[in-house]
């Protein structure tokens, strides 16, 4: 939310709304922070602030958070390294993985979501496996 100078928005503390909770400081930033889940369901959940003029004039506005409620996808991570170069480390991070073009990378925590397992790949034919273990 952006106010003109002019304007300021009524402070509110520690709101509750029905999924959530909010705080909005004088100069109209707003935080909202999901506290229920929402139980598979894409649902909204609102809140509502004051703002008043120099002039002492005012007006609600209410401002409206859609929550979608949708399982993570996992996508397969993939990596290489350059033969004959020392050192030559991998790394990665499952909790990420890669994201196409378009696509956001997932908000690590903000879903609850965990790694609860991590299986070995397959090597294609004709690539070098180390120690002949993957």
């Amino acid at each position: 939310v952006n106010l003109p100078s002019e304007v300021k928005a009524v402070p509110v503390t520690n709101g509750s709304t029905q999924y959530g909770t909010f705080s909005i400081d004088e100069d109209g930033h707003y935080t909202y922070t999901l506290t229920k889940p929402s139980n598979g369901d894409n649902v909204e959940d609102t809140f509502s602030y004051t703002t008043k003029d120099a002039q002492g004039n005012s007006t609600t506005n209410t401002v409206t958070i859609t929550i979608i409620d949708d399982a993570p996808v996992a996508t397969p991570d993939t990596n290489s390294i350059t033969e004959d170069s020392v050192p030559n480390p991998v790394s990665g991070n499952v909790l990420t993985g890669d994201v196409s073009s378009g696509d956001t990378a997932d908000t690590q925590g903000a879903d609850k979501a965990n790694v609860s397992g991590v299986q070995a790949g397959t090597v294609a034919s004709g690539e070098h496996v180390a120690n002949g273990a993957l």
